[in-house]
């Protein structure tokens, strides 16, 4: 899940179309992560990140900055003999408080 109006994905080929259209982006996102929380319980763990996304221009060239705004995100996960997956992701652009 993302921040705006239909971003709702569900499967490889939905959530591989969407970053496809964001790397297809004259942008770049970058993130300033102030506060991380991570927590885990036996083979199930969660982060939440409280933080800044900064656009910048093309490949993220500090010269093309054009905004910066508060952004978090939370993530569940789960161990496997492979190391840990994310199961899901979701990630805001909180409005005022």
């Amino acid at each position: 899940m993302g921040s705006d109006k239909g971003e709702v994905f569900h499967g490889r080929e939905a959530i591989r179309g969407f970053m496809k259209r964001l790397y297809g982006l004259p942008f770049v996102f970058a993130f300033d992560l102030e506060k991380v929380t991570v927590r885990q319980e036996g083979d199930h763990g969660w982060v939440f990140v409280d933080g800044n996304m900064i656009r910048t221009g093309d490949r993220g060239k500090a010269a093309g900055k054009t905004g910066t705004g508060p952004y978090r995100f939370s993530i569940t996960m789960v161990k496997r003999d492979s190391g840990w997956k994310w199961q899901l992701f979701n990630g805001s652009v909180p409005g005022s408080e």
